[in-house]
């Protein structure tokens, strides 16, 4: 899970915004996703025939979504009436949430025809998943009354839809559960002997592979297996704001006849909110999916799945503690919004929160995310030292590199 852990808690589904789809019919696939796949998958969106930004494409949400930030720069010289809402998502508290009350209509480039949502909340996207993310865009959009079928391909970046199923040679078809609006992957997991196994909710707004919810933890007493554990503590967490969980490694994933082996997983420590306690075990996200090709049928419910060249793969499940969100758009750096508990960086006093400006001499605003968790986790040098910002004032700590869970 390492770094994009942060990502994942984006099962706001909770909060159905009423939508109308009414694209035109394409009888073939079209490609249209741009190669932007960090965790998550990014749509090209135009509003109003205008306003353009990049939608995460979110199976555990069903309505249309904005940035706040995005909605305040892009939307200010038009009176859009407000209205409001309680709000719960992944994190522990329920927010009051703006809502767009009149229709907004955006379309999806290269993709023929217009969508429609009727209720759009205002949320903020980008403290979570960081600058790029201007919206979410639920599954509902493509579940049109004829049905429609998604294709996914993660290898290339390719995102695309069909009113007719296309040649599923080499897939293999796997049912789904539909209910309350979301779709349900039966799964089993092997955690330390212990065999977890039930509906887990499709989640590609889940940047992670499976984050087990706090109720299936502590039905299958996971916090007293004597296994190596990590705990983080996240803020944002997700929707609603401070969350926690703590990470373990699954020795075996299980989708029908596929078997991923020794990855990392989650459990959520929420006593509120999505991952508290559901009727469902858990989340299934992109470093489950993004192993396959996938073909997505939301018209009679099924999941077609074949393995890529990323389906052998071993899994990097070790990272520096230390998570960053991408908010070089308001800030000189990066924002701490991820840390492991008794991590060096937690006892050298960084708080979440914190902005990290860089690291020895080098500026992270110059630096992929890849780049920043090559320099806190290179255990070949004894120290690193992170300039960082909190309430306005630069300070500097020094810590050992180190890797975990």
């Amino acid at each position: 899970m390492k770094k994009t852990l942060l990502y994942f808690f984006l099962a706001i589904g909770l909060l159905t915004g009423a939508c109308n789809s009414t694209p035109k019919e394409e009888e073939a696939f079209h490609a249209c996703m741009r190669p932007a796949f960090h965790s998550h998958i990014y749509l090209p969106v135009t509003i109003s025939d205008s306003i353009r930004g990049q939608f995460v494409f979110d199976t555990g949400a069903t309505g249309f979504y904005l940035d706040s930030l995005f909605y305040a720069e892009n939307f200010s010289s038009q009176a859009y009436p407000l209205g409001k809402a309680l709000l719960q998502g992944a994190g522990v508290e329920q927010k009051m949430t703006p809502l767009v009350t009149i229709p907004l209509v955006f379309s999806i480039d290269t993709l023929s025809g217009e969508y429609q949502s009727s209720i759009t909340p205002l949320i903020e996207l980008k403290e979570i998943l960081g600058r790029k993310a201007d919206g979410i865009v639920g599954k509902d959009f493509f579940s049109a009354a004829a049905g429609k079928y998604l294709a996914i391909d993660y290898l290339h970046g390719r995102f695309a839809v069909a009113s007719t199923l296309p040649d599923t040679s080499g897939y293999r078809r796997i049912a789904l559960e539909l209910h309350n609006g979301q779709l349900f992957l039966h799964t089993r997991i092997s955690i330390s002997g212990k065999q977890i196994e039930g509906p887990f909710l499709l989640d590609t707004g889940c940047g992670g592979s499976i984050i087990l919810t706090r109720s299936t933890a502590q039905q299958y007493a996971l916090e007293q297996l004597p296994c190596e554990k990590a705990r983080y503590r996240f803020y944002p967490g997700g929707i609603g704001g401070y969350s926690e969980q703590t990470n373990l490694l699954a020795q075996e994933a299980v989708l029908d006849t596929f078997r991923l082996k020794d990855l990392s997983v989650a459990y959520s420590s929420d006593a509120a909110g999505a991952l508290s306690s559901r009727d469902y075990l858990g989340l299934i996200g992109n470093k489950i999916l993004n192993r396959f090709d996938v073909i997505l049928d939301l018209k009679d419910n099924y999941l077609y799945l074949r393995p890529n060249a990323y389906y052998a793969q071993p899994y990097e499940n070790y990272g520096s503690g230390l998570l960053c969100t991408d908010r070089t758009d308001i800030c000189e750096g990066v924002v701490i919004t991820g840390l492991r508990v008794e991590s060096a960086a937690e006892e050298a006093g960084v708080m979440l929160g914190d902005v990290l400006l860089a690291i020895d001499t080098t500026q992270v605003k110059h630096i992929s995310k890849e780049q920043i968790e090559h320099l806190l986790q290179d255990t070949t040098r004894t120290s690193v030292v992170l300039s960082l910002q909190r309430n306005g004032q630069t300070f500097e700590r020094s810590i050992k590199p180190e890797r975990g869970l």
